[in-house]
């Protein structure tokens, strides 16, 4: 069987836009939470940088989850996935969080 479709949440490693936090509580949460969607994940750390409408250049660590899937696995777990990523983006005190669905970027 094809996994050729993924999803990525893209968790911050700050809080109310610009302040460094611990965040590997919401790695783990997302790795369990996409495992539970699809039966296993993996995260990997980046660096990243974003334009915050309120504190300018954010330069930070952030680590991407993800989960692959098929075709019945991404119909239903898009809305799950994006409620996911606003759970993380509220708790965290973020303007955004980014989802990556089969390639595609969103703000959420």
């Amino acid at each position: 069987m094809a996994f050729n479709h993924s999803f990525k949440i893209y968790i911050p490693s700050t809080v109310d836009v610009n302040n460094t936090v611990d965040s590997s509580a919401a790695v783990r949460g997302c790795l369990s939470f996409l495992s539970g969607m699809f039966g296993g994940a993996t995260a990997f750390d980046a660096s990243g940088a974003w334009l915050s409408s309120s504190a300018g250049l954010v330069l930070e660590k952030i680590t991407i989850c993800y989960a692959f899937t098929n075709l019945a696995g991404k119909i239903r777990g898009r809305r799950a996935v994006l409620d996911y990523a606003k759970k993380v983006r509220d708790d965290m005190r973020q303007e955004a969080v980014s989802v990556e669905i089969d390639g595609k970027l969103y703000f959420v």
